[in-house]
């Protein structure tokens, strides 16, 4: 017998080239982790701007409530207070029925429920309520009155 040569098919065969997975379209994991870290920077941003805004409407209060306290103690200072803490009240409390229309002894108990500890309805706060109407007011009860107003507004803002 005589050996045959071997037959020689001509294949149409290419050279392997191998290839890193491709990046796009990444998988769905990578989706959602993409989404959950966007919401989370959403939702840190507007936490973080929420924050900033009460810092700066807390800082100015607090130099509009030094100002007052700077003037001659007189009704028109003890009004200025009151009319401080009620545009307070009703920019923090927007959400409660009655803040604007509260006065007198109803007032100072709303301060007192939200900050005030009973500064307010059995302490120097009822010069808020009557110290506008006073023909005359001594110094410390003024004193007392901005100390207990700024008590109030450090806790509420």
């Amino acid at each position: 017998m005589t050996p045959t040569a071997p037959v020689s098919f001509p294949l149409p065969l290419r050279d392997l080239y191998l290839s890193s997975p491709a990046w796009w379209p990444p998988a769905i994991g990578w989706w959602l982790l993409i989404g959950a870290t966007t919401i989370l920077l959403i939702i840190s941003g507007i936490m973080l701007y929420r924050w900033w805004r009460r810092r700066q409407l807390r800082t100015q209060v607090l130099i509009e409530l030094a100002q007052i306290a700077a003037l001659n103690p007189s009704p028109a200072q003890i009004a200025a207070i009151a009319s401080l803490l009620k545009r307070v009240a009703l920019h923090r409390f927007a959400t409660e029925p009655g803040i604007a229309s509260l006065s007198g002894a109803d007032w100072l108990k709303f301060l007192d429920q939200t900050g005030g500890y009973g500064q307010f309805q059995h302490g120097v706060g009822q010069l808020l309520a009557a110290g506008p109407y006073a023909p005359a007011l001594p110094n410390n009860d003024t004193a007392a009155a901005i100390a207990a107003a700024r008590t109030w507004l450090e806790r509420t803002l």
